[in-house]
C-alpha cells in the first residue's frame, strides 16, 4: 500500500473519531486541572485509548498521571513519539490549549494505528506518551530521566496558537527561587530589632528591573513575590521570590544566572538578611528538524494551509518554553503550531475561551458539529497526520547529531555582537569564536545504513 492510499486511510480514521475526539478535548477543557494533578483528563485519555483497541496502554507510566500507549513493532521500521500535555495554568485553564494538544495527539495515533491495521501489518511503532506539568517543572524530564527516548527515532507534537508556524521560537528557560530571613519584630514599637526580608525581596526585585536595560535582546526575567510576610504589624521574618529567566540559547542562561545572583546578594548584604538562591528545572531551547520540518510544510500545502515559513521573522519573535526542547536534544523532534481562529495570545482568558471546541463552535457558526471538525480542528489533525506518516515512510534526511553539533558549538550572533565591544562584566568575557572553523560532522545519507544512529 503506498503512503498517497496511507494518508487517505489515516484521514478516514480521524473523521470516523471525530466525535470521540471532540467530547474528549471538551471534557478537559472543562476540568481544568494543574500540574501533577491531571486525573480527570489521564482517565479520559486512557479510556478512550481502551475503546480505540490500542494493544497496549500503560496508565501510571512514569508519573502518577502519565500514560503509554503503544501500536506496532519496533522491529519493522521508525519509533514514532507522539507528546500529549493536559494540565492547565492557575485561574485562568486551558490557556496553552493542552486539552487541543491531547486531541490531536490522540487523533493522529488512532490514524496510525488505522495505517498499520490497513496495511496488515506494523511498518513501525508508535507511542503516545502522556507527559504531565509541561506548565510547572516539566514531565517530560522524568521521562528523558527514564530514558523513555532511548529507541525513539522521532518525536512530535502540535501546539495551539493565533497562526500556522512550522519552526516556533522557544528558547531556553530557568526557574529560580530566592528566599530571603530576616529578624521579626513589632513594627510600631520596636522596628529597629526586627530585619526586614520583604525589604530585600523588594530591592533584589529593583535591583533586576534595573538590570533589563543591559540585557541583550531576548534575553528575559520576569518574577513574582511568593513570601511578602504575614502581618503589617510585623517585620517580615522571611520573604520570598521566584523568577523565569530566559535566553535564546542554553549556554547563554549560565551567565543571566550570575547576573541574577549578584541583585539576589546585593539585596540580601543591603539589607542585612541571609538568602538562599536555588536553581530548579531548566527546559532547552528548541532544536527543531529541518528536513521533518519540510514534510510538515508540504502536507500543509496539500491541505491548503499556508505555514510561517520566513525563519529569520520567526527567530526575531520572542518565545516561549517548553520541555518538548529537552526532547529535541535527545531524538529528532518538531514542535508546528496551528492557528485555532483566536485573534490573542496564549495565557489569556480569550485564548480560554477560544481553545473551547464547543465555543469555537459557536464562534464560527458552522450547522453542527461533524461539519465544525472536518472544516476546522480535522484539517489540522489530517495535516499533523499526514506528516508523521510521510515521515514514516520516508527516512530522514538530515541526521540529528549534525544538528545537535551546530546547536551547541556555534556562537550566537548576538554574542559575536556582545564580544566585539569591551565589557568587564564577566558573563561578556568569551571571545567571539569564528564559525568558519567549526567543521560539523558528516550527514548521513542513504547510500549509508538504514537507519541513522543518534548517538
Amino acid at each position: 500500500m503506498d503512503i498517497e492510499k496511507l494518508k487517505e486511510v489515516a484521514c478516514e480514521a480521524i473523521d470516523k473519531a471525530a466525535e470521540d475526539l471532540a467530547k474528549l478535548s471538551h471534557f478537559i477543557w472543562s476540568n481544568p486541572e494543574l500540574a501533577h494533578e491531571e486525573f480527570k483528563a489521564h482517565d479520559a485519555v486512557t479510556e478512550i485509548l481502551d475503546k480505540y483497541k490500542f494493544p497496549q496502554v500503560d496508565r501510571k507510566f512514569i508519573l502518577p498521571t502519565g500514560f503509554r500507549a503503544v501500536c506496532g513493532d519496533k522491529a519493522k521500521g521508525p519509533h514514532v513519539a507522539l507528546l500529549t500535555e493536559y494540565d492547565a495554568l492557575p485561574e485562568i485553564g486551558h490557556a496553552s490549549g493542552h486539552n487541543l494538544i491531547v486531541e490531536s495527539g490522540v487523533a493522529i495515533a488512532i490514524a496510525l494505528k488505522a495505517c498499520f491495521e490497513a496495511a496488515g501489518q506494523p511498518f513501525g511503532k508508535v507511542s503516545l506518551l502522556g507527559t504531565p506539568a509541561e506548565e510547572q517543572r516539566g514531565g517530560k524530564l522524568s521521562f528523558i530521566k527514564a530514558q523513555v527516548f532511548k529507541d525513539v527515532d522521532f518525536a512530535m507534537t502540535a501546539h495551539p496558537s493565533q497562526y500556522y508556524i512550522s519552526r516556533p521560537n522557544y528558547v531556553a528557560i530557568s526557574e529560580v527561587t530566592m528566599h530571603f530571613t530576616g529578624v521579626e519584630a513589632h513594627a510600631a514599637e520596636f522596628p529597629w530589632e526586627g530585619v526586614n526580608a520583604l525589604d530585600a525581596a523588594i530591592l533584589c526585585y529593583n535591583n533586576v528591573s534595573c538590570m533589563r536595560q543591559q540585557l541583550p535582546p531576548g534575553w528575559m526575567l520576569h518574577g513574582i513575590v511568593t513570601d511578602g510576610g504575614a502581618r503589617p504589624n510585623i517585620i517580615p521574618r522571611t520573604a520570598a521570590l521566584e523568577y523565569y529567566i530566559r535566553t535564546p540559547k542554553n549556554r547563554n542562561l549560565k551567565k543571566l544566572e550570575k547576573m541574577l545572583k549578584n541583585c539576589v546578594d546585593g539585596a540580601a548584604l543591603a539589607t542585612d538578611c541571609d538568602v538562599k538562591m536555588k536553581l530548579h528545572s531548566t527546559f532547552l531551547n528548541l532544536l527543531t528538524n529541518e528536513e521533518m520540518t519540510k514534510t510538515y510544510e508540504e502536507n500543509a500545502s496539500r491541505l491548503g494551509i499556508q505555514t510561517d515559513t520566513d525563519k529569520e521573522s520567526i527567530l526575531k519573535k520572542l518565545g516561549g518554553s517548553t520541555d518538548v526542547g529537552n526532547v529535541s536534544y535527545e531524538v529528532p523532534t518538531i514542535h508546528p503550531e496551528f492557528e485555532i481562529g483566536a485573534d490573542c495570545n496564549t495565557h489569556s482568558m480569550d485564548f480560554t475561551t477560544a481553545a473551547d471546541t464547543s465555543k469555537s463552535y459557536v464562534n464560527h457558526s458552522l450547522p453542527d458539529r461533524p461539519d465544525f471538525y472536518r472544516s476546522i480542528h480535522l484539517q489540522k489533525a489530517h495535516l499533523v497526520g499526514e506528516s508523521l506518516g510521510t515521515v514514516v515512510f520516508c527516512m530522514i534526511h538530515e541526521i540529528y547529531t549534525h544538528l545537535k553539533y551546530i546547536e551547541e558549538k556555534l556562537q550566537d550572533p548576538m554574542e559575536d555582537i556582545l564580544c566585539s565591544r569591551p565589557c568587564k562584566r564577566d558573563g561578556f568575557q568569551e571571545k567571539s569564536r569564528k564559525k568558519s572553523a567549526i567543521l560539523p560532522p558528516k550527514r548521513w545519507s542513504h547510500s549509508q545504513a538504514s537507519a541513522p544512529s543518534y548517538d
